[in-house]
């Protein structure tokens, strides 16, 4: 691998394998970043702690859609969501199941997922060249295609606090979606020229207290095709971090972490975004709208504030070359939360 950065990386991992051991302490041969999602995540033990997640972001040009499936070991969450970007209107239903009833979670990315329970059905179909995302609620219904191009690149990454705390995260950015979602009496099309899937796969043992700062964007700048995925604090003193580009299809790893700086009593003000060691990410982040997202269920208490926004500012590629970014619809966020 060709570094862009001072410092090292993680070791790049070119093959599968299980990212548990005996009494599901982490695998050491499963740290590092990949290309591909390598890591089959055989969780086992620590009760309570296991944390699964499958996260799809689709933006176009209109709206911004969002589907979740997660099981918290105690409490599955379920949710869907579309924002109107015109005029700012959110249409989203939820569910939360008690010790995760419902919410089967695949060992390993790209593996079908569905969920089907009180008038709330959500599932990821995994199709050749494709995930099918179907959404049939009261308030929302969808179909949805992300087709994942042959030998497209993602960015994969175990992050080992230690060897009973971890996290395997997939992020795959930048997919051409075509589809429609209905809100309503509403129906948005989505095109592949103009519309981009991401998925945020989550796996791992997890500390109670958890703070995170992230980062995503995709689209076409420049005409580049860029996926962009960033992020901060939860990672902070692993050596691991899940900062990348995939530009035209191809995976630059960022070696650094990144700085995010915003005001925590106005969010919508414009957020700064920086690479800590070179200055390989300087961006900033103008948002158009905040979703708040605070829940309290037992022993699970969460504040998410994910601003939804564009933006702008530079990166580098592997060769050094500035790219600049003009204009580029994503979001960030901040969580802070007992879980």
């Amino acid at each position: 691998m060709k570094e862009i950065q001072e410092g090292k990386c993680q070791r790049e991992i070119e093959h599968c394998v299980n990212l548990c051991i005996k009494k599901g302490d982490l695998n050491p041969k499963s740290i590092g970043y990949g290309r591909f999602p390598f890591a089959n995540c055989n969780l086992t033990h620590h009760p309570f702690r296991k944390k699964k997640w499958n996260y799809w972001a689709i933006t176009s040009p209109d709206a911004i859609f969002s589907a979740t499936i997660a099981n918290a070991d105690y409490l599955g969450l379920v949710g869907v969501s579309l924002l109107d970007i015109g005029s700012q209107k959110v249409t989203e239903c939820g569910i939360a199941t008690p010790l995760g009833v419902g919410c089967n979670m695949p060992q390993k990315a790209n593996q079908s997922v569905a969920f089907k329970m009180h008038g709330l059905k959500v599932s990821f179909i995994e199709e050749k060249g494709y995930t099918l995302i179907t959404v049939d609620s009261l308030k929302l219904k969808a179909e949805l295609k992300v087709f994942m191009p042959v030998g497209y690149q993602t960015l994969n990454v175990v992050v080992p606090w230690s060897k009973r705390r971890f996290q395997f995260t997939s992020k795959q950015t930048c997919l051409p979606v075509e589809g429609w979602v209905k809100a309503g009496d509403k129906v948005y099309n989505f095109n592949p020229s103009s519309s981009f899937g991401s998925l945020d796969f989550g796996r791992g043992i997890w500390p109670y207290r958890t703070t995170w700062n992230w980062a995503n964007a995709s689209g076409i700048e420049n005409g580049h095709m860029i996926g962009l995925n960033l992020g901060g604090l939860w990672t902070d003193g692993t050596g691991a971090n899940e900062n990348g580009l995939i530009l035209d299809g191809k995976l630059i790893k960022y070696c650094d972490d990144v700085v995010f700086n915003y005001d925590p009593h106005d969010f919508m003000k414009t957020w700064t975004i920086k690479s800590v060691q070179t200055d390989s990410v300087d961006l900033l982040f103008t948002p158009f709208y905040e979703r708040k997202a605070n829940v309290n269920i037992i022993v699970l208490k969460s504040e998410t504030h994910q601003l939804f926004g564009y933006f702008s500012g530079t990166i580098k590629t592997e060769c050094g070359e500035v790219l600049a970014i003009n204009h580029l619809l994503g979001w960030a966020e901040e969580y802070i939360g007992r879980w």
